[in-house]
């Protein structure tokens, strides 16, 4: 499941990608972002509550009224949902169990790079670019748990195989940066043979 609020945020962190890209900035501010709602806390900001993407990162209220903005923060809204999307029905489709005590760390590794290569491959069967691919892992990356926030490699370890829904380690980042390169024409395949 994914909140309401959640596919919010992504929408401003969208927004905010289109609009720095748009104006020829770095999207880096994004990430930092990220890494600021983990490692403060609400009650640090003004009002004590954290501050909102759009406002937070400069972006004008008006963005989305260019229409490049508007319809680039589409292409990566919309990638990153069908990418979560498909991830999970990767595991559905592979049959992977619930994580928890009865499977290992190297088995969760194991299902994730397998769901993974599932939704890249669905993104290549319908022809669309995986635009929001980057800005979610990115988001992941800097909001969830890494092995710096643990005082053991194995607490990390535990907290992989038990709590973490969908990790997002080294060797995963790795094996996604392969998927998108290999074949990377495949993705907008369909769009060349539709034009005329």
């Amino acid at each position: 499941t994914i909140s309401v609020s959640s596919i919010r945020f992504l929408d401003d962190l969208a927004t905010a990608i289109a609009w720095l890209d748009r104006h020829g900035c770095s999207i880096d501010p994004v990430a930092q972002y990220a890494g600021v709602l983990k490692y403060r806390r609400a009650n640090m900001f003004p009002g004590g509550r954290f501050p909102l993407p759009l406002p937070a990162l400069g972006i004008p209220e008006d963005a989305l009224r260019d229409a490049a903005v508007d319809q680039a923060a589409q292409r990566v809204l919309k990638g990153a949902v069908v990418f979560m999307f498909a991830h999970e029905l990767g595991h559905i489709i592979h049959s992977h169990p619930r994580y928890g005590t009865c499977i290992g760390r190297v088995d969760v590794q194991e299902n994730e790079l397998a769901a993974d290569r599932f939704a890249i491959e669905m993104f290549r069967r319908i022809g669309m670019v995986p635009d929001g691919v980057v800005p979610l892992f990115t988001a992941a990356a800097y909001l969830q748990p890494h092995r710096g926030d643990f005082a053991s490699e194995t607490l990390w370890e535990e907290y992989l195989v038990t709590e973490a829904p969908h990790p997002v380690t080294a060797r995963r980042m790795r094996a996604l940066t392969l998927e998108l390169a290999h074949q990377p024409g495949g993705f907008t395949a369909r769009e060349a043979r539709h034009e005329v």
